[in-house]
């Protein structure tokens, strides 16, 4: 087996944060997954495929006083969490998707920067005043609203009910 040129480019343009062990994890799940006789970048892991050290580079300048790293990442994750939500409506199973990750650590992240509460204040905006929340047709016990109930069926419902029990 030998490895294409395409993912030959990826390969050496991946910084490799994990060094030799991640290098020989992401080649060992390459020859699991590949079923031609040479490594395509489709068997390579998404954070190889996606990274270019040059658009990271340029989008990013180094302040001459320095960062504060730690509040910088926090920052960002914050944002991209924020997107996240807007993109999907505040719908956590959706935004967790989209950020690659479970929904029990988005709401870690949502509780790490106090905005949990804001998901439900998303889905709040986005529904109408005058809109009633749907129901599933095949509810066993549909929750009765006044817009679903007739006085005059209600009455005859309790009459027919109550000579059922009889």
């Amino acid at each position: 087996m030998s490895i294409g040129g395409p993912a030959m480019r990826l390969l050496e343009a991946y910084s490799w944060p994990g060094n030799v062990r991640e290098l020989e994890h992401t080649i060992e799940r390459a020859v699991a997954l590949e079923r031609t006789e040479m490594i395509q970048p489709e068997r390579l892991p998404e954070q190889v495929t996606n990274y270019s050290q040059t658009r990271i580079s340029s989008e990013l300048q180094l302040p001459e006083e320095g960062i504060n790293l730690t509040a910088h990442l926090d920052q960002l994750e914050k944002t991209y969490v924020l997107e996240a939500l807007k993109r999907t409506d505040g719908n956590q199973t959706n935004a967790a998707e989209l950020l690659k990750m479970t929904v029990r650590s988005l709401r870690h992240l949502l509780d790490k920067h106090g905005i949990r509460g804001l998901t439900a204040q998303m889905r709040d905006e986005r529904r109408t005043g005058e809109v009633t929340p749907r129901r599933r047709a095949n509810d066993p016990y549909p929750r009765r609203r006044e817009e679903d109930v007739d006085d005059s069926a209600e009455d005859s419902g309790q009459a027919a009910s109550a000579g059922d029990r009889s």
